[in-house]
């Protein structure tokens, strides 16, 4: 137990001192290490409101199009997320001039391209089969790591994989 609290101790100091590398570093940061229980309870509210956006999609794309939802998503989540970015110091918000080429082309195709095309598909299929399809991202994700080389595929990742690209199909099939 007292390695952990000493482990919690550095934690909380590297998040103080340094720019935030992980989603855990940049929650400490963003909500000062209000607690484990906060963090955790943040997660599983996200996680909610991303299932609820294939439903929320679906309605949508019934009074807008895609290019619409799209921007009003951004719009709102950025209403929502400014208050907690001007509370950190500036250093902690503002990119280096080196990666915003990168932050770009990123921006552009994982986050403007893969909402513009969730709610492409939105207008043709299921929120259901949305969401089935959705959850192969993890799965492709790994298989480019690893056709990459960025990451090992062992014998019971892979297995892993196998089952979840089985429990997709089976989704799918009926």
């Amino acid at each position: 137990m007292e390695r952990y609290k000493l482990e919690k101790f550095y934690f909380r100091e590297a998040c103080l001192k340094k720019r935030p590398q992980t989603i855990r570093e940049l929650l400490c940061v963003v909500f000062k290490q209000q607690s484990d229980r906060v963090t955790y309870f943040l997660l599983t509210l996200m996680a909610f409101f991303f299932a609820g956006a294939f439903h929320a999609g679906k309605i949508g794309m019934a009074i807008a199009t895609p290019a619409a939802l799209v921007f009003t998503r951004f719009l709102i989540a950025s209403i929502f997320l400014l208050p907690f970015v001007l509370r950190q110091p500036k250093e902690n918000y503002l990119p280096r001039k080196e990666d915003l080429p990168l932050l770009c082309l990123l921006g552009l195709t994982g986050i403007f391209l893969y909402n513009y095309l969730f709610f492409k598909a939105l207008a043709t299929t299921s929120a259901v089969n949305a969401a089935v399809l959705g959850s192969l991202g993890p799965l492709l994700t790994s298989l480019m790591a690893a056709a990459w080389g960025k990451e090992r595929l062992g014998f019971l990742r892979l297995g892993a994989l196998l089952l979840a690209l089985f429990g997709v199909l089976l989704a799918l099939c009926n």
